[in-house]
């Protein structure tokens, strides 16, 4: 899993450097148009579908979150 990738996809649609602990939600550093482009950009990058449970704060509120998503998807196909 490249967590470099995912972080160039973050920064690119937040317009935002990121530091490893960031809390991407609560902080507002992703919002829900954000999330939307973020999961667009990660279903598109690794071939991926998400389900509608997968849309939660826990998923998606910081770096690690997401790659353990991307990861439980991505050991499902």
């Amino acid at each position: 899993m490249n967590r470099e990738k995912i972080k160039a996809i973050i920064e690119e649609i937040t317009g935002r450097a990121l530091e490893r602990e960031n809390e991407l939600l609560g902080s507002g550093i992703l919002d829900s148009m954000m999330t939307m482009m973020l999961v667009g950009r990660l279903e598109e990058e690794f071939g991926l579908n998400f389900d509608a449970e997968d849309f939660t704060h826990h998923n998606f509120n910081s770096m690690d979150a997401i790659k353990k998503l991307v990861s439980d998807k991505m050991n499902l196909l």
